[in-house]
């Protein structure tokens, strides 16, 4: 495996040559490691994943999708109930709170 170098055309020791390639691939590996492993890359991974699942969220629960129906229906249905659910007070709640005189 003598090839010879770019700068000469005399033929290099495959010893060297095989180390020379085992250090500069080991450098390139450590530089893709450290780039795809680093507390910023973690953060933006994070980041990215939180943003896909707040993208997918608005899509199902707020885009407008028209007026007919559509996959997202039911879904939304489930939501606007539990929301009001949420919001409203039931009417043994009510009754509690005219009692207490807060009402």
């Amino acid at each position: 495996m003598f090839e010879p170098s770019p700068r000469s055309s005399q033929p290099v020791d495959p010893r060297l040559y095989e180390k020379y390639h085992r250090r500069v691939t080991k450098k390139f590996a450590q530089i893709e490691h450290e780039r795809t492993h680093s507390p910023r890359a973690k953060l933006f991974k994070i980041l990215r994943l939180f943003s896909y699942g707040a993208v997918a969220t608005y899509a199902v629960l707020y885009a407008d999708f028209g007026e007919k129906e559509h996959c997202f229906t039911p879904i939304r249905t489930w939501y606007a109930q539990k929301k009001n659910d949420f919001w409203t007070l039931s009417e043994k709640e009510v009754q509690d709170l005219k009692e207490q005189g807060k009402m």
